[in-house]
C-alpha cells in the first residue's frame, strides 16, 4: 500500500501473511489509503467487464501513450502505457492491478491488466497473474 524505488519480494510486507481473496475496499487497499473513500481498486470482475465490452484505442493524451478505452455507451476513459517494476527492471506497456488474488496461486500473486504480443506482432489485453511484490500502477474506482 505504499510506493517504493526497488520492488522485491524481501521488501514487500505481506508476502506471508493471507490478505484475503479480494482487498477491494479493504485496509490493504492503496487506492482507498491514498486517496480515501469510496474510492478503491477495481475486481477481477470489473477490469474483465472493461475488456471484454470496450474498444481499446491506442492513443496519445497530454504526451502520453495509452489506451483510450470507450465503452458502449460511447464514454472513455485514458489508460497510460505505466508499465510496471519488478525488482530495478522496468518493463514498457499496460499493466495495472485488480484487488483479486489469483485463484490458483493464492495471496502471493494478484490479477493485473497486461499488454502481450501475439506470434503475428499484434497486441492482445490479457488477465494475469502478477507477483504482489512487483510494482504495478493502480486505477483506482469508485
Amino acid at each position: 500500500i505504499e510506493s517504493k524505488t526497488y520492488f522485491n519480494s524481501s521488501n514487500y510486507s505481506k508476502i506471508e501473511e493471507n490478505i484475503g481473496v479480494d482487498i477491494s475496499g479493504t485496509k490493504y487497499d492503496a487506492a482507498r489509503k491514498a486517496l480515501g473513500s469510496p474510492h478503491r481498486m477495481p475486481t477481477q470482475a470489473e477490469f474483465e467487464e472493461l475488456k471484454n465490452n470496450c474498444r481499446f484505442i491506442e492513443a496519445i493524451y497530454k504526451n502520453t501513450d495509452g489506451y483510450l478505452v470507450i465503452g458502449k455507451n460511447e464514454n472513455a476513459i485514458f489508460l497510460p502505457k505505466a508499465g510496471c517494476k519488478d525488482v530495478d527492471k522496468l518493463e514498457s506497456g499496460i499493466y495495472y492491478w485488480t484487488s483479486t488474488t489469483h485463484e490458483n496461486w493464492g495471496y502471493s500473486f494478484a490479477i493485473g491488466l497486461k499488454r502481450e504480443y501475439l506470434y503475428d506482432d499484434k497486441y492482445y489485453l490479457t488477465l494475469n497473474a502478477i507477483s504482489c511484490s512487483t510494482g504495478v500502477p493502480i486505477r483506482p474506482v469508485q
